[in-house]
């Protein structure tokens, strides 16, 4: 199954979250592109995979209230906190679901399907991408959106091997794993899709003092490193001191650390793949 950002993990993903409505993040322009799929009458059924916290289909309901709109995560927190950010908004429910396992849902039950940054995670992509093309009608369209760049990977890098002494080996979690050119893109049509268009963007994360950030930048490989500074703490090793350390000469280096303190990463970018169901 993908990784559940449960708990403490949810919270902090809730956090960086908002970041997404940046004009130039995703939100917006996902939002468009669904707006676009369900035609002029602007109604029909959307699934929106890997919600999170309930986004973009919390905005896809908002903005288009004949529009009918799934949620749907395999982390039960994160189902709860897009349920309360919805506030009882009609046209929109809510459900624990492994996007790998869409059995829930009926075949073509769909006109337009949403993923903001969840493919990356799904141990098995080409089976979630099956699975989205059978319950989304002919002529439906999934839109995706997936990391090209992210100064938050370095900062994992840079942490860990500070720690390591060593290479980092390849990590559990990795947002960058549908980077490769066009792997995605041959995955959808693996699928049964038919790719029309691709959108890059880039937009910054202002994250706050490092203080504040500091477990949320490192979210991807936090159970390694506590696990490893709780093992080395015997010996006097202050491991997440250490990796701290590396965290700060990082963003100074790099120039994300502001006069004020606060940590802004400049480009993060992304790629939206809209695509038809063939």
């Amino acid at each position: 199954a993908p990784p559940a950002f449960d708990g403490d993990a949810a919270e902090l993903y809730a956090k960086m979250f908002a970041q997404h409505a940046h004009p130039d993040g995703p939100w917006r322009i996902m939002v468009d592109a669904a707006r676009g799929a369900l035609g002029p009458s602007r109604a029909g059924n959307v699934l929106d995979l890997a919600s999170g916290p309930g986004e973009p289909g919390i905005t896809i309901a908002k903005l288009l209230p004949d529009a009918r709109v799934v949620c749907t995560d395999i982390s039960v927190d994160m189902v709860n906190k897009a349920r309360a950010r919805a506030a009882g908004l009609p046209n929109v429910r809510f459900e624990v679901v492994d996007a790998q396992d869409l059995s829930p849902f009926a075949d073509g039950e769909f006109d337009a399907i949403t993923c903001c940054y969840g493919a990356m995670f799904f141990p098995e992509p080409a089976r979630a991408l099956r699975e989205a093309r059978r319950v989304l009608r002919p002529g439906g369209l999934l839109v995706a959106t997936y990391w090209l760049r992210m100064p938050m990977v370095d900062a994992n890098r840079v942490a860990m091997e500070a720690v390591l002494k060593a290479p980092q080996p390849p990590p559990e979690i990795n947002p960058l794993s549908l980077q490769p050119d066009g792997l995605f893109e041959g995955l959808l049509a693996d699928a049964g899709f038919d790719v029309t268009r691709t959108n890059d963007s880039a937009y910054p994360l202002e994250l706050g003092t490092l203080d504040a950030v500091f477990r949320l930048v490192l979210v991807p490989v936090w159970d390694k490193l506590k696990a490893l500074h709780d093992e080395r703490a015997q010996s006097g090793e202050d491991v997440l001191g250490t990796a701290r350390a590396a965290l700060e000469r990082f963003f100074a280096a790099r120039g994300y650390t502001q006069p004020d303190g606060r940590i802004v990463l400049h480009g993060n970018m992304f790629r939206m793949a809209v695509a038809r169901a063939v």
